[in-house]
């Protein structure tokens, strides 16, 4: 549906808009995903969920994950739109995505 051997990401998106007319995704992938989307230059927006919270684990997670063999990759510039404060001691970071 949205390429032959690899997913095509921009490909996905234009279709969801044409098939069902979604403007506006919530990607939640692991770093590959995210870094293909990112790529892809379908992402305008990064919000990032802060929690004063630790669980101590030694696992190491990546927003985003670049697979050298997938695509080369190119820098991607965040520009800090708003911080919003929630609960105790949470925060929301909101950005803009500015392909450069």
């Amino acid at each position: 549906m949205a390429g032959k051997k690899n997913l095509d990401c921009r490909l996905a998106m234009e279709k969801l808009y044409e098939y069902f007319r979604i403007e506006k995704v919530l990607i939640c992938g692991g770093g590959v995903v995210n870094w293909s989307f990112l790529q892809a230059g379908v992402i305008d927006e990064l919000s990032f969920f802060l929690t004063p919270v630790s669980d101590g684990s030694r696992r190491e997670a990546s927003v985003f994950t670049q697979i050298p063999s997938l695509n080369e990759g190119r820098p991607v510039e965040f520009v800090l739109k708003d911080i919003e404060k929630i609960g105790n001691g949470g925060l929301r970071l909101n950005y803009r995505v500015v392909i450069t």
